[in-house]
């Protein structure tokens, strides 16, 4: 009975199997402890074999992984995460990748060490002078925008057309770019995606002396008896309607007669006669304008996104002369609505300027001042709001900067006028300079300090600007005797590339 109340530890005590395990347990835990002190005994005398580093040089220093193997190679292999990071803290990121040399060896002599290696910063120039390539030239080879770097490029050969204007337009669902070209025979598309072509493909019959293109609307002054209309340029360009159009012509007919699926084209109401047209937009609130000069006074009219076309606001009643000789709309910041400037007169001292317009904030105005008429009217090629309240002018051969009030801008740091050597027939303004169009070419100078930035000239053609909306278009005709037999009507179509509009 005494051995079965006996528990198994003290029968394995009795026998000696208790007292042997923990005999061994002790004696494994010495040996550990002894070779421990070795190592480390070992270690310290090996440190103290190497010289030491100054405080001074410890910046220029570099973490070697190789000191932390064991002299006999026992031990833990060297924690090269540790090492790694300790570089980055000494050297700094770029410098981390020259550690091929510290882990190929495997002791801790001073020649495996290696010097700081300077970063390589040729990625980073490249990054930064790394330039935006434009991803459209309106179906030519990119020109790069330099100095002196606009050219003219040829896009049509011989064209017989007697072209009055032209616009440029990109189809939002194919993204082609095409040039829209109004001439007296009506109106022509030339896609530039497809130059190799060489097709004018005409889209509406009636002559067009004025266009303006927004979005996928087309806004133009067409007929015998002037009227403003309103096209879908997406409906006209499609292939089936310009087959129909040509056997049928759908657009001669009334707006009345057609149904409403066919009437791609619509005429504005009470545009009868209308002979000048501008647009303008407000940069203060987003607002775009259309302005129609009509026999009774100015008709003005405003885009409306939702119906994607330009509403009629207000007809402002004046009395409106036959011959317009400017008709540009200026937005004053504390107007609701654009004024409207309709001729440019010189001051007795010939340095300022004086504008006629009409305020389209009231609803009568008069045309003129009464005590302006006697002054004269400038011949005027541009007239073209550029800021707040700066306004550019070109008449003659000089081009002003002025405010509302004609009165010229002085700064200290920029010209306020601008002299050519040329008579003055166009003017383009961009973000850094203005590009006068002569007769035989074009020249342009900067804002800042009036020198030349481009210039191109050719005697033996005659130039003339058609459309500067988006795409500057011009046209050119060749100067041939009368006893040849060119066609003297025939005219080349030329863009201008190498350059940046506002």
């Amino acid at each position: 009975s005494v051995q079965e109340t006996e528990s198994i530890s003290d029968i394995l005590r009795r026998w000696g199997i208790v007292d042997r395990c923990s005999s061994d347990d002790r004696q494994a835990n010495a040996a550990r402890h002894v070779g421990r002190d070795r190592n480390k005994k070992a270690q310290i005398d090996e440190q103290q074999k190497q010289p030491t580093t100054s405080d001074a040089t410890l910046s220029n220093a570099r973490y070697d992984e190789g000191q932390t193997l064991q002299v006999n190679g026992s031990g833990t292999p060297p924690d090269l995460l540790l090492g790694h990071t300790l570089n980055r803290l000494l050297l700094g990121d770029e410098e981390t990748v020259q550690l091929q040399g510290c882990y190929s060896s495997s002791g801790s002599d001073s020649e495996s060490y290696l010097p700081p290696v300077p970063p390589d910063r040729r990625r980073s120039k490249e990054h930064r002078s790394r330039a935006n390539v434009r991803q459209s030239a309106f179906g030519l080879p990119p020109t790069p925008k330099v100095v002196m770097g606009a050219c003219f490029s040829k896009i049509f050969n011989q064209c017989p057309l007697n072209i009055q204007c032209s616009a440029s337009w990109i189809h939002s669902e194919t993204k082609e770019q095409h040039i829209l070209i109004g001439a007296s025979e009506g109106i022509y598309s030339l896609n530039l995606n497809e130059l190799h072509e060489a097709t004018l493909r005409r889209v509406c019959f009636r002559p067009c002396s004025w266009m303006y293109v927004y979005k996928d609307t087309l806004m133009a002054i067409q007929g015998r008896t002037t009227h403003l209309y309103r096209h879908s340029l997406i409906s006209l360009h499609s292939a089936n309607l310009t087959n129909r159009l040509s056997s049928l012509p759908l657009d001669r007919l009334p707006a009345k007669i057609l149904p409403r699926r066919l009437a791609i084209s619509c005429r504005v109401a009470n545009t009868k006669g209308c002979t000048r047209c501008c647009v303008a937009l407000n940069p203060f609130h987003g607002h775009r304008f259309l302005a129609v000069a009509i026999s009774t006074g100015i008709l003005l009219m405003q885009w409306y996104e939702p119906l994607q076309k330009f509403l009629r606001i207000k007809l402002v009643e004046c009395t409106m002369p036959s011959l317009i000789p400017v008709f540009e709309m200026f937005i004053p910041v504390e107007h609701q609505y654009p004024v409207v400037c309709c001729g440019v007169r010189a001051e007795p001292s010939g340095k300022h300027v004086v504008f006629d317009y009409i305020d389209l904030n009231i609803t009568e105005t008069s045309f003129s001042k009464p005590h302006l008429l006697n002054l004269p009217l400038l011949d005027v090629s541009a007239v073209q709001q550029l800021q707040k309240d700066v306004v550019l002018v070109a008449h003659g051969d000089k081009v002003k900067l002025v405010n509302f009030k004609g009165k010229l801008k002085s700064s200290r740091y920029a010209p306020a006028e601008f002299e050519f050597p040329f008579k003055i027939e166009r003017i383009v303004c961009l973000s850094d300079s203005v590009l006068a169009f002569h007769k035989y070419g074009m020249r342009g100078r900067s804002f800042i300090d009036s020198k030349i930035t481009q210039d191109i000239e050719d005697k033996s053609q005659e130039y003339r600007v058609i459309g500067s909306d988006r795409l500057i278009v011009l046209e050119s005709h060749r100067q041939v005797d009368s006893t040849q037999s060119d066609n003297q009507n025939a005219v080349n179509l030329y863009i201008l590339s190498g350059h940046e509009s506002m």
